[in-house]
């Protein structure tokens, strides 16, 4: 994949539960100060999470195996990123996703 285009499947925009995931794209770069090494780390992340997100249709974050599977990718990101990069980007684009169909928040249970 040429660098600053986006995967296939996961899409760019705020990430939120009715846009699935966000792509590590060169403005996703920028917003955090990634170094080279990180970026390629983080698109090869997404890159491995693909086929699985794929394989949930159309409107992923409505599947029961969207959080699952969003953890374990969570999981792989915060190896990547500082811990202040990955408190940032936890409060941007994964806290929206920890909600249920109420809205009502959903404990993290990753820390």
């Amino acid at each position: 994949m040429q660098p600053g285009t986006q995967q296939p499947g996961i899409q760019q925009g705020r990430g939120s539960a009715q846009q699935g995931w966000r792509s590590w794209d060169d403005n996703m770069g920028r917003e955090y100060q990634l170094q080279p090494d990180q970026m390629q780390r983080l698109r090869d992340i997404d890159a491995g999470y693909e086929r699985e997100y794929n394989a949930l249709g159309a409107t992923p974050w409505t599947e029961p195996n969207f959080r699952p599977l969003s953890d374990r990718r969570n999981e792989e990101i915060r190896t990547v990123l500082t811990p202040e990069q990955y408190a940032r980007w936890n409060e941007t684009y994964v806290s929206p996703t920890n909600r249920d169909n109420q809205g009502t928040t959903i404990p993290d249970q990753r820390r």
